[in-house]
């Protein structure tokens, strides 16, 4: 289906390159969701290099100071258990 968004999750067990390597073998691929303790500034800047308007989402952060932090550093989406901890950023940040 044309606009169907296809989202990868990465499982925790595997490693930063296999990120990668999802995201240059499946171009079809739009989103990526990983795990938010996994990430890192360098890492995020690495991946936006790379996958061009493709967005990167984390799950499941549910501390709204870190989530602060994962959005300064350039991720497009947070999973979380709490959405009501969250509403500051539907007003400060804007979709890429």
């Amino acid at each position: 289906m044309p606009g169907f968004p296809i989202t990868f999750i990465q499982a925790p067990s595997l490693f930063q390159t296999a990120t990668l390597f999802y995201f240059n073998k499946y171009p079809y691929i739009q989103e990526f969701s990983i795990f938010h303790r996994f990430l890192s500034k360098k890492f995020i800047q690495k991946l936006n290099k790379r996958i061009g308007e493709r967005h990167i989402n984390v799950w499941t952060e549910n501390k709204p100071k870190r989530a602060r932090k994962l959005v300064r550093w350039g991720v497009n989406g947070i999973i979380t258990d709490y959405p009501n901890r969250f509403t500051f950023l539907k007003e400060k940040t804007s979709p890429r």
